[in-house]
């Protein structure tokens, strides 16, 4: 009974009880009892996946798939990466981190009694808090996705109802950040890669806005996904499943501009995208004097990396992207006249800026001598996540040479995915849910 209570009033908080009883009308129009429309639909998004050379990543809580083996023999999951959504599809954001370590081994170890080594998770609604990063590492997960960005401005111009509404709502339900103050790419937390997702989603925009027409749907995440691209970042957009019918054009139209010559975005499973981050957070910078203001720059890391630089002689290099120019060698020779062609960093500074601007891939250095940088870090003032955007701007600004190893490997320029939350196939999945089983 206490978990029926605890979802109720998860439901009301977050959907208000209109919102609640509007959505079991939803429920009843989206599934069925034998599963058959769920079946489709995740069919239909592994079809798409096997289109654009990718896999799709189903996040399933593990007694919906305890109960549900039949998609794993049939092939309906064929062409998609499974990974953790909870053992059951609970609320994690009052929980310890013990109380989550405990749900989230028992979902997989069920995962590995029906064959499948997950490698990734996501909490229910997002639910997470300051301890679930650490409970994913305790439970030997390489990587998790349930940090949301919130892509603010570009959701209140595509919509009629007033923008109090939109943000009470979106805050109550993912407590997103404004994308426009991060850095929109994963990091890495203790061995453990994290990796944001992009809102709004399908729910904010079809269930709680009304945005129910593919065109403006697609007219939303197209701006997202062109706006993730001029910064060069990962757009991980969430779609569930029962409402596939509905987004299903609008996911295919952004596969295809993803896809499209001109776009150089990398799509690539969740799981591609953590491995890849692990192997780019091993790379470095060295750099020798070689003369007065004369530089040799040695890149030591994966083949793939894409090495660009700011302010780069143009000889030495190509055009990449907005300021940057990408460096097709492993050694460059460089001449600055003067500062070394990387950030310096007081020892004094905060290790969460240390750790920035290692995740960004600049070329830095621990030091207290400023004067020797082209851009410097000095030890007054405090650093947050929200000041990222601010931060990048003012390097990319400098009018300096700095080198980087770019957020993507083989030159591509952004990276996109599509991940989906299978919370029920049936409606009696719902019922359960409800009763917290």
């Amino acid at each position: 009974m206490w978990r029926f209570i605890e979802y109720l009033c998860f439901v009301i908080r977050t959907k208000g009880i209109i919102g609640g009883l509007f959505r079991i009308g939803m429920l009843v129009a989206r599934f069925d009892f034998s599963g058959a429309r769920m079946r489709r639909a995740i069919s239909d998004i592994a079809e798409l996946g096997r289109r654009f050379g990718y896999k799709p990543t189903l996040f399933v809580p593990a007694v919906v798939l305890s109960r549900h083996k039949k998609i794993l023999r049939d092939g309906t999951c064929n062409g998609l990466e499974l990974a953790l959504h909870g053992y059951t599809h609970r609320n994690l954001r009052p929980l310890c981190v013990e109380a989550q370590v405990l749900e989230i081994s028992k979902a997989k170890a069920v995962f590995e009694v029906l064959g499948i080594q997950a490698s990734g998770f996501r909490a229910p609604y997002l639910s997470r808090n300051e301890c679930t990063e650490e409970a994913v590492c305790r439970c030997g997960l390489r990587w998790n996705s349930d940090k949301a960005f919130m892509a603010a401005g570009i959701l209140n111009s595509h919509v009629g109802r007033p923008r109090r509404f939109v943000e009470r709502a979106v805050q109550r339900l993912y407590v997103p950040d404004d994308a426009a103050e991060r850095m929109l790419a994963p990091w890495i937390h203790k061995g453990l890669v994290c990796i944001p997702i992009l809102l709004p989603d399908d729910e904010i925009l079809v269930d709680r806005l009304g945005v129910d027409e593919p065109r403006a749907l697609a007219e939303v995440w197209l701006k997202m996904l062109k706006w993730t691209m001029a910064r060069g970042g990962l757009f991980v957009l969430q779609l569930h499943p029962e409402r596939f019918q509905i987004c299903g054009k609008a996911m295919e139209m952004l596969l295809e501009e993803a896809k499209s010559p001109d776009s150089r975005t990398w799509i690539a499973s969740m799981s591609q995208i953590a491995d890849w981050w692990v192997e780019r957070d091993r790379s470095r910078f060295e750099i020798t004097q070689t003369g007065l203001g004369c530089y040799r720059i040695s890149f030591q890391g994966p083949r793939s990396a894409t090495v660009v630089g700011l302010n780069l002689p143009k000889d030495l290099t190509k055009p990449f992207h907005g300021g940057y120019r990408q460096i097709m060698a492993s050694n460059l020779g460089l001449q600055t006249g003067g500062p070394r062609p990387c950030i310096g960093i007081h020892p004094d500074c905060s290790q969460e800026l240390v750790e920035f601007i290692k995740n960004a891939g600049f070329a830095f250095e621990r030091s207290d001598k400023a004067a020797d940088y082209a851009f410097y870090l000095g030890p007054d003032g405090s650093f947050c996540r929200q000041d990222e955007t601010r931060l990048l701007r003012r390097i990319e600004s400098c009018g300096r040479p700095i080198m980087r190893c770019w957020p993507w490997p083989d030159g591509y320029k952004s990276a996109f995915t599509t991940t989906h939350d299978l919370d029920c196939v049936t409606l009696t999945d719902f019922l359960y849910r409800i009763a917290g089983r």
